[in-house]
């Protein structure tokens, strides 16, 4: 293996690795194996022609081929521990020559990170406290999940349940037409057009209310956004909801029993929201601290870096938008933005997250965090059960990988815990020294009228 080394930038480093035939040999055997089965040679059963026949059909070039990318990052590996390069993340390849094999390959060095005066941080907790109000808010929503509709005669009102036909055009295109739409009159809402709701409120049953609305700007169907819709509804029906009293009899019916009488429904109910709120205010917390610490930390990454979490975030958000079925246009439509607007906002994301990512990984150097092979092995055991392949053999090369991972994120856990304790710290004002007391010399005066003795 033959390397020469290019510093492209201070942080980024590029390597042109040129492999002889020994570091080759073992790739063209394994690729030999996996091109055999499907190669057709005439006197030989498929699998079974020797190495110098299959390489007279499809070449070296051919065999190595199957096993590229094994090839390339595995002797990028070798040549990155051979030149003692502290990385940061996966190499970037770029094939020259397939045989002989040379290629080149950039490498991320760890980023450069000044915590600045970290051990200063200091930030407490919220205090968390549960309102009446809350409590009240919270048994409200079980009373209507429970509460029956009923009809009323009398002028619809915010909240109610409606029946009615619907017609709706934007010039002579007719945008909506249901009949026996039934919804729940709610202001706050915008669909399905802003302010439809406010012009049902006031109206009673068989009447005809005509009314015109503009369509949103942003509205998903670019042909009526910004357009006056004009409607006309015809009420059929309107129901309430009938709420039950507050009393005991409506508490041991919820849940199917779980509380005892209102006073254990009020007790429990509060207790539910004091436990959301301390999880809400612990994660704020953490968050919080964190960010003090990223906020005063300088950090320079290798651009490769940023790169790579860009194309993951690109990649998982093109994956959403598969899962929700829907073009891209559509998706960046719905978003109000440009693909290379959301693009640019994963740049500033990527970078985001590297800082954070970063800088607690230097706070663990600093602060001596350790990761023991009983915590791996543990959370190891864990993802197993999780993603159901306890039973399946893992690869060493798979296995060795999950293991780092694992590492790495127990190492960061235990550092963003070890920050927290930092931040938690009460800050012991230094005692004050006590004064020492003088003395004050009283010179004594001599009496009137005496002679001293040299006289």
């Amino acid at each position: 293996m033959k390397i020469s080394q290019n510093e492209a930038s201070k942080l980024q480093h590029v390597l042109k690795i040129e492999l002889d035939e020994e570091d080759i040999s073992p790739y063209i055997i394994k690729g030999y194996n996996k091109v055999k089965n499907r190669v057709k040679i005439p006197g030989f059963r498929p699998g079974k022609a020797p190495m110098n026949v299959v390489e007279q059909v499809v070449g070296k070039e051919g065999m190595i081929n199957e096993v590229m990318d094994e090839l390339a990052f595995e002797m990028s590996d070798k040549a990155i521990e051979k030149e003692g390069l502290d990385i940061s993340g996966t190499p970037r390849i770029d094939v020259e020559s397939i045989y002989p094999f040379v290629f080149t390959a950039k490498v991320p060095l760890h980023p450069i990170v000044d915590l600045g005066p970290y051990k200063d941080i200091r930030i407490n907790k919220k205090v968390v406290k549960v309102l009446k109000t809350e409590v009240d808010e919270k048994i409200g929503q079980m009373r209507k999940q429970v509460a029956p509709w009923e009809p009323v005669d009398r002028k619809v009102k915010a909240g109610d349940l409606i029946t009615a036909d619907i017609e709706a055009f934007v010039g002579n295109s007719k945008i909506m037409d249901e009949n026996g739409a039934v919804f729940i009159v709610d202001p706050k809402t915008s669909l399905p057009f802003e302010e439809f709701t406010n012009h049902l409120v006031g109206m009673k049953s068989g009447e005809t209310n005509k009314f015109s609305t503009k369509v949103s700007t942003d509205h998903p169907n670019s042909d009526i956004a910004g357009e006056t819709a004009n409607f006309s509804v015809n009420l059929s029906e309107i129901k309430e909801q009938s709420l039950p009293e507050l009393d005991d009899e409506f508490a041991s019916s919820v849940k199917n029993g779980e509380y005892k009488d209102l006073a254990d429904l009020i007790e429990k109910t509060k207790e539910q929201i004091r436990n959301e709120m301390d999880i809400a205010n612990e994660n704020e917390h953490r968050e919080g601290v964190i960010n003090k610490l990223a906020e005063g930390a300088k950090i320079e990454l290798p651009e490769l870096l940023i790169e790579r979490e860009v194309e993951n975030i690109i990649s998982r958000r093109n994956e959403m938008i598969e899962k929700m079925k829907v073009t891209k246009e559509d998706y960046f439509r719905f978003a109000s933005k440009t693909e290379e607007q959301m693009d640019e906002e994963a740049k500033v994301d990527a970078e985001e997250r590297l800082k954070r990512s970063w800088v607690l990984t230097k706070l663990g150097e600093l602060e001596n965090v350790e990761v023991t092979d009983e915590e791996i092995e543990t959370q190891l055991n864990l993802y197993k059960e999780q993603s159901k392949i306890s039973k399946q053999k893992i690869k060493n090369r798979d296995l060795e990988r999950v293991k780092l991972s694992i590492k790495e994120s127990v190492f960061i856990g235990k550092s963003v815990d070890k920050i927290i304790e930092i931040a938690a710290t009460k800050i012991v004002a230094a005692k004050k020294k006590p004064k020492t007391a003088t003395k004050k010399v009283v010179s004594k005066k001599k009496p009137k009228n005496v002679k001293s003795k040299e006289s």
